[in-house]
């Protein structure tokens, strides 16, 4: 009896005990590690929080300094249209400062501001500023607009924060222009909303001057266990701020430690179900690894050819290879349509995000169609040349007017363009077309590709789908491009339709609502 008892309770021993105390020591033994790692990830993700905000901020300036470039490119600083600066909160004035004596210093305001003496301050930083000055209009002269924050204005116990960039064509007609921005209602009126919404219920924005110490806005009363900090790009003197309401990271996880230490215990009675999450969770985890590694590989073959042409065309001009100026000028044409494919692929991937966030925002005009669709070819007749299509198309004249949004209008055909290229192996040929449909516009664009089953067709505007099967299946692509093309045609009041059959290609038609007229 003993001896059984002794084999018993040896092989309880073996089979329960060993393995739970091996289980506790490793559980020991990584705890540290699983904390560092946790605490690396949670860092990680506020990091992503904060940085949402200040691109946000980011994006609405560029949006205002690009409304600014194209009203000064047209009509310049005595012409100003004033009501650009009405839908821009915290923008409290905009500044012209010629380089030129021949040109007119201009000033622009929508509050109650001490002009002359912003005026006085700014002409004497500037001119104190020469260098940076010259870095500016260098940035300018390669074709970037360069917006820097520049200095903090004090007057009258008020303190103003100032953005520079460089506006002109060209050296001749190269102006200074300085956004006045007033802080506090940048980050109330601006700022505030995205706080709001990366918070939500999980976390406490706040954002306070880092010298003063005062705090300007938090989207919650209790400011406790500050997880991280980072400076507003566009006003240096300010941060943002993250706090954790309730129990900090490092508490949550001692509890969660204490917790798996008194679990162990019962690991012999819930082993198969222990078992059966872990496969579950594994198994998801691993579908959900495989769809962001499909994304990335997928959107990195879609970027490879320009920027393989970019760099090829960059140094053979670098190296000093091409000894005509014609040579030259074609070489410069292919880096610069190029640089615009590329530009369009990552647009589309963030008009995804924009749309899923429900930001994406359209300004319709009264346009002419068969303009949009000159314009597109104008651009992207290099890229279908290269992937060795040909194309026709017939225009319809006399097309009606139509409210679009140009530059979402020609993103949606040359994603259909680009599915075109894709799923056209074979006879490389597309046919580009424009009509009247009674109260529509159409374009229309139809290639002799691999074709599209009908039961499937319903589902290729589906975000993320890609049709598997055949050739489809080995064709590169991230599944948006139809997703984003029927949001555009959405938001325009429009509709997209598609007619395919296997073998015989595909033809897609945007329909536009015709402008009436009152």
């Amino acid at each position: 009896m003993r001896t059984s008892f002794a084999k018993i309770s040896f092989i309880l021993v073996l089979v329960i005990v060993l393995p739970i105390s091996v289980l506790v020591i490793f559980e020991v033994r990584s705890l540290n590690q699983s904390v560092a790692m946790m605490q690396a990830i949670y860092d990680k993700q506020i990091d992503t929080f904060l940085f949402s905000i200040n691109q946000y901020s980011d994006d609405v300036v560029n949006s205002m300094t690009t409304r600014i470039d194209d009203a000064w490119s047209r009509k310049g600083a005595g012409e100003f249209p004033k009501e650009i600066l009405e839908g821009y909160p915290g923008v409290s004035a905009i500044f012209f400062f010629p380089l030129e004596k021949s040109q007119k210093l201009a000033f622009y305001a929508k509050d109650e501001i001490p002009q002359q003496q912003l005026i006085t301050l700014l002409e004497n930083h500037i001119r104190e500023d020469s260098a940076l000055v010259k870095k500016m209009t260098g940035y300018r002269s390669a074709g970037f607009r360069k917006i820097e924050p520049y200095k903090v204005l004090a007057i009258e116990g008020e303190r103003f924060n100032t953005l520079l960039m460089v506006l002109g064509e060209n050296p001749d007609t190269y102006s200074l222009c300085v956004m006045i921005i007033r802080p506090s209602d940048f980050i109330e009126e601006l700022i505030a909303p995205k706080m709001e919404q990366v918070a939500g219920e999980e976390f406490v924005l706040a954002a306070s001057n880092k010298v003063t110490g005062e705090l300007i806005y938090t989207t919650d009363s209790l400011m406790n266990n500050k997880a991280r900090s980072k400076t507003i790009w566009l006003l240096p003197e300010y941060e943002l701020e993250i706090y954790i309401p309730g129990n900090s990271i490092e508490m949550v996880m001692q509890e969660r430690s204490n917790t798996n230490m008194i679990m162990i215990g019962m690991v012999s009675m819930v082993l198969l179900l222990g078992f059966a999450m872990v496969f579950r969770n594994i198994r998801a985890e691993m579908q959900l690894a495989q769809t962001k590694s499909d994304f990335v590989s997928n959107v990195s073959h879609e970027i490879r050819t320009p920027l393989s042409l970019i760099s090829m065309f960059a140094e053979t001009l670098m190296l000093g290879r091409v000894t005509t100026e014609t040579r030259k000028k074609e070489y410069y044409e292919i880096i610069v349509k190029e640089t615009g494919r590329l530009t369009n692929i990552v647009n589309k991937i963030l008009n995804f995000s924009q749309i899923e966030a429900n930001k994406k925002t359209y300004h319709l005009e009264s346009v002419l169609l068969n303009d949009i669709v000159r314009e597109v070819l104008h651009t992207y007749s290099f890229h279908l040349e290269n992937k060795g299509f040909t194309y026709k198309v017939h225009f319809t004249d006399d097309l009606p007017n139509m409210m679009a949004d140009t530059e979402s209008v020609m993103e949606a055909i040359i994603n259909l363009l680009d599915n075109a290229i894709k799923y056209s192996p074979d006879t490389k040929h597309l046919d580009i077309s424009t009509e009247r449909m009674e109260q529509w516009v159409v374009v229309a664009v139809k290639d002799q590709g691999v074709g599209i089953e009908e039961k499937k067709l319903k589902q290729i505007f589906d975000k993320f789908y890609r049709v598997t099967q055949g050739d489809i299946y080995n064709t590169q692509g991230a599944g948006l491009g139809l997703s984003i093309v029927k949001h555009i045609m959405e938001a325009h009041g429009g509709q997209i339709s598609v007619e395919s059959e296997p073998g015989k290609g595909s033809t897609f038609k945007l329909m536009f609502p015709i402008l009436v007229k009152k």
